[in-house]
This record gives C-alpha cells, structure tokens and sequence, in this order.
C-alpha cells in the first residue's frame, strides 16, 4: 500500500479550512544511547551480522537488542539465559569489541 502523500520530510496534506497545503513533519527521537565512533562501529558490525543471520526480524527489533546488548551485556545474558537456550555465545561477542580485532575484520 502507498502513500503519496507521506514523503521523507513528514506528511503533506491540504488544511480544509484555509485551502493551505501544510506538511506534518516526522517525529524525530533522539532520546536513545549515546555512542563513541568505536562503539557506533561494533554497534553497526553488530547490526549487519544480525540482519545476514535473521533476514525476517523486524530492524527495529534488532536495534532495540543491541541497543540493550551494548548498554547491559551482564543483564542481556542473564535474561536470554532465563528466558530461552538460545546457544548465545556471549564470548563471541565480546570479542568483537575486543581491540585486539580490528573491526574490519568482522
């Protein structure tokens, strides 16, 4: 289903009362973590692994966990363990912030 009227810049429509044509823009959120240069690339190298191997998850989803997994890696794997087997190799992940890889690498 599309949208015409719903562009980059928020929603375009007509004011019925004044003829004008007005623009609700998109909601921006910028309330979320905060992260260093290295800590944006793990986070990135982190995303991409994640999409290659789970295609059919929602980003945004993805981006919530690793947002989580970043900030909370002890209350992450505690909770995965808890809830699920989900063979969560929490090692495996700690080595890409290692800075003995370089994160080309991964």
């Amino acid at each position: 289903m599309a949208c015409k009227e719903l562009t980059l810049n928020g929603l375009k429509y007509d004011d019925q009362e004044t003829g004008e044509h007005k623009n609700i823009p998109r909601f921006q959120d910028d309330s979320g973590y905060k992260y260093t240069e290295k800590e944006k690339e793990i986070k990135d190298s982190l995303f991409m692994n994640c999409r290659l191997r789970y295609p059919d998850v929602d980003p945004y989803v993805l981006e919530i966990l690793i947002d989580y997994y970043m900030k909370h890696p002890d209350k992450m794997a505690e909770e995965v363990g808890k809830e699920w087997d989900s063979n969560f190799e929490s090692e495996e992940v700690n080595k890409l912030s290692s800075p003995t890889i370089p994160l080309t690498a991964i």
